[in-house]
């Protein structure tokens, strides 16, 4: 049986091979081969039409597909082509919550059944997004940035322009999935209001927080967070409607996707005091031009997309992965399988 692992910078070659082995140590013939991309350090590419989101060249897989049983991928470019090399392929794993980068269909197609790691990071950044609301509400960035310039801004302590605690602000997360469940959670410690809005969420397990429609969310927030995926339905979603829908004091905090945000309507929403700051980790193109006005601008906090770095997060990938692969060849049920529709065709 051979497994080929496509791994980078984050989830690592070692971390990966390391649960494949505990799982699957016992089969005699297991041969594990490795192709490694530049992953973060050269950034991920957002679209060529069909697959998103990924590192690399599609080339370089074919050269290595051919034998392949089992195909392991962080960012690499799993598109048709590949897939169609792939004559020996039975499954394809992806160590990431969305396989935006595999085109699924295609798989589908083709009788090869398709897993994820849904949740593999959801702890990592629902603490990195509550860092931000207290990182912005609390002025901790703008004040490490004078201070590092050599300036004692007394400004903070003045009543005016300091700020109210985070256990007295309306939080308003945009999203309830894995990632917005657990900043749900957590913010439970810090007795703030809490209101939720997803469509597809019927009912919150929770008795911190309340279920309401978009409008109510934008009226009474405080902090709106985003935590949705991208689809054609929520890009570009956060526009300037919605902004003259906030608080003016409103502060919004995107660790989802670049792309659900009109950072144009954003910035004049920002200049015009429409909303009174942001502090963002996407952008809709990465990374952010130097050009970018949001750069300039005292009441942003940015960091350049890394909520969802933490070594936890690439174990638990790994983790997640080597169970659902050893399920698959034990012929049980695969808890993460994303084309449940794969065997429509026999290949």
């Amino acid at each position: 049986m051979k497994i080929l692992t496509i791994t980078d910078l984050f989830i690592k070659k070692e971390v990966v091979e390391d649960a494949i082995r505990e799982k699957l140590g016992h089969i005699e013939d297991l041969r594990i081969d490795n192709y490694a991309v530049n992953f973060p350090i050269t950034p991920l590419q957002y679209s060529d039409g069909e697959v998103t989101e990924y590192v690399g060249s599609e080339d370089d897989i074919i050269d290595r597909i051919a034998e392949v049983d089992h195909l392991v991928v962080h960012t690499s470019p799993i598109t048709k082509r590949v897939i169609e090399q792939g004559k020996k392929l039975k499954s394809i794993s992806v160590t990431r919550g969305g396989a935006v980068n595999v085109n699924i269909e295609a798989a589908s197609e083709l009788n090869i059944p398709v897993f994820n790691t849904p949740g593999r990071n959801s702890t990592a950044v629902a603490e990195f997004t509550i860092g931000l609301f207290i990182a912005e509400t609390r002025n901790i960035a703008r004040s490490y940035e004078a201070v590092r310039q050599g300036k004692w801004v007394e400004d903070y302590y003045i009543y005016e322009k300091s700020e109210f605690e985070l256990s007295s602000k309306v939080i308003g997360l945009m999203g309830y999935g894995n990632i917005g469940a657990k900043v749900c959670q957590y913010l439970s410690g810090f007795g703030c209001r809490i209101l939720v809005c997803d469509p597809y969420i019927k009912e919150i397990n929770s008795t911190n927080a309340q279920l309401v429609d978009l409008n109510t969310l934008l009226a009474e927030s405080d902090i709106i967070s985003l935590h949705m995926r991208v689809t054609p339905e929520t890009t570009g979603m956060v526009n300037m409607d919605m902004f003259r829908k906030m608080k003016n004091t409103a502060i919004l905090v995107n660790t989802a996707r670049g792309p659900l945000v009109n950072y144009r309507d954003l910035y004049k929403a920002l200049e015009k005091g429409i909303i009174s700051r942001a502090a963002l980790d996407t952008f809709e193109v990465e990374p952010i031009e130097q050009d970018n006005p949001l750069l300039k601008m005292e009441n942003v906090t940015l960091t350049n997309h890394i909520a969802g770095s933490s070594r936890n997060a690439a174990q638990i990938s790994a983790e997640i992965m080597a169970e659902d692969l050893k399920s698959f060849i034990d012929g049980r049920e695969v808890k993460n399988l994303i084309n449940k529709n794969y065997h429509v065709k026999e290949r």
